[in-house]
């Protein structure tokens, strides 16, 4: 498809449409070379960086306190197959932050974003390895919980405070076995204030306050380009990675949907469709990865095109597979040997 609106729709850069695609296969490529033990060990890896990350972060923002300073230590600057440049700035001992600052109390603070690019990719690395962590049970269990809620508050991102406690909230609903109505009536008031507080906050991380800041003007503006292309252009789009008149589309998935056209963005969500057939009626840590996933590409980084989208669909069907194979010996193996 993407080679169809290169030939005959339009493309914005053709390295950068074939680093894409490069990029999909290397994510596509994995599902053939996992199973079950390598995606244990590859989740315990993943979550020893995000604590590696994390107790950085811990002495960073203690010493702030302290201190007042947050010690610089280097730069790192990372080249894109576009002229622009990312510019880490690394804090003492090593915690990567964001160029721009949370204003917290009066006080600019810098922004967790790990090995990501921004705290918006983070924290859905983050609440991954929460999950991947409650559902493997590695050793110091609460410590790295503790670890990793830290570094998603470091990060200060609304979608990220979001998703954990929506996640956090499903699997308790999933776990109760009774008296389900009582705990949506009693928890129904407790949502609704907190999304009330969410959405009308007027501090930085409310989303109507977003809307007046730069960057909420700019994904506002973003939002309306992209309703008026896809209206002009809705089958197949306006080309890929296109930004027209240098409005940056790209930034959320009405974006990209006016980038790609309906039939592209459908093709592109096929591997989420497939993976939510097979891990629906799975473990609830899976499904919350899953919605972590799902939620930050759609309403917050369009990560459909990235290789870690691809990963992470790969380890959720790889541990869904082994809980479907359970499953069904469960249900009919040994209730065949009972019967007999």
């Amino acid at each position: 498809y993407v080679v169809f609106q290169i030939l005959f729709v339009g493309y914005s850069s053709i390295t950068g449409a074939i680093a894409t695609l490069s990029y999909i296969f290397i994510g596509f490529l994995l599902i053939l070379i996992l199973d079950g033990d390598t995606v244990r060990k590859f989740s315990k890896l993943l979550v020893g960086i995000c604590v590696f990350f994390g107790v950085s972060y811990l002495i960073t923002y203690a010493l702030y306190v302290l201190s007042g300073n947050s010690y610089n230590s280097f730069i790192i600057n990372l080249a894109t197959h576009t002229d622009y440049v990312y510019e880490l700035e690394i804090l003492f001992p090593f915690s990567p932050v964001y160029n721009g600052t949370a204003n917290v109390a009066g006080l600019k603070l810098p922004r967790a974003i790990g090995m990501m690019r921004e705290p918006g990719l983070y924290q859905m690395v983050i609440i991954i390895s929460y999950w991947l962590q409650d559902f493997y049970k590695f050793k110091y269990n609460l410590f790295i919980k503790f670890i990793l809620i830290f570094s998603l508050i470091v990060t200060f991102s609304t979608a990220g405070y979001a998703l954990l406690l929506g996640t956090i909230i499903w699997k308790m609903f999933k776990n109760l076995e009774q008296n389900r109505i009582g705990y949506l009536l009693g928890g129904i008031p407790i949502v609704i204030a907190l999304i009330y507080g969410l959405i009308f906050s007027e501090s930085q991380f409310g989303i109507m306050e977003k809307f007046d800041s730069q960057s909420g003007a700019s994904r506002l503006g973003a939002t309306i380009t992209s309703l008026e292309l896809i209206k002009e252009n809705p089958l197949f789009g306006i080309g890929f990675h296109v930004e027209p008149n240098n409005i940056e589309i790209g930034i959320n998935f009405l974006g990209t949907i006016a980038q790609l056209g309906i039939i592209g963005s459908f093709i592109f969500l096929i591997p989420s469709f497939y993976t939510w057939i097979k891990i629906k009626d799975g473990p609830v840590q899976v499904v919350n990865i899953f919605f972590v996933l799902i939620l930050t590409m759609l309403f917050a980084q369009p990560i459909y095109d990235k290789p870690i989208t691809y990963l992470v669909l790969s380890i959720l069907l790889v541990i869904g597979v082994k809980f479907e194979k359970a499953s069904l010996y469960k249900r009919y193996v040994i209730k065949s040997i009972y019967a007999t």
